[in-house]
């Protein structure tokens, strides 16, 4: 499926940060260098979380992709609610999500 993302109007995104605002994310650093290898865009502030809530992030699109076909990338810990509400919410806008999860990243 590798090559084909490109032509086929893919893009990468991550959940929005939650705690780590700043320096070094996990998630976002694995989806930065998946989206080169894949030749893909990676929207790094697509999603922005506005609390850190786990159970309850309030999230907003803060840059649509053009491309409607997305592959969100998370580390989850724990509950795994922020991928899930990300993916509902780019969802409503029309995209196509699938979710790739690094568990335990610590």
């Amino acid at each position: 499926m590798g090559r084909n993302l490109a032509a086929t109007g893919w893009a990468m995104i991550t959940t929005g940060r939650r705690r780590h605002r700043e320096g070094y994310h996990f998630a976002t650093e694995v989806a930065r260098k998946t989206a080169r290898k894949l030749k893909i865009p990676f929207y790094e502030s697509a999603i922005q979380c506005e609390n850190s809530d786990r159970l309850k992030p309030a999230l907003i699109i803060k840059e649509k992709p053009k491309e409607k076909n997305l592959i969100l990338f998370d580390d989850i810990i724990t509950t795994g609610t922020t991928a899930s509400r990300t993916a509902e919410l780019m969802e409503k806008e029309g995209y196509t999500v699938i979710i790739i999860i690094g568990i335990r990243n610590q």
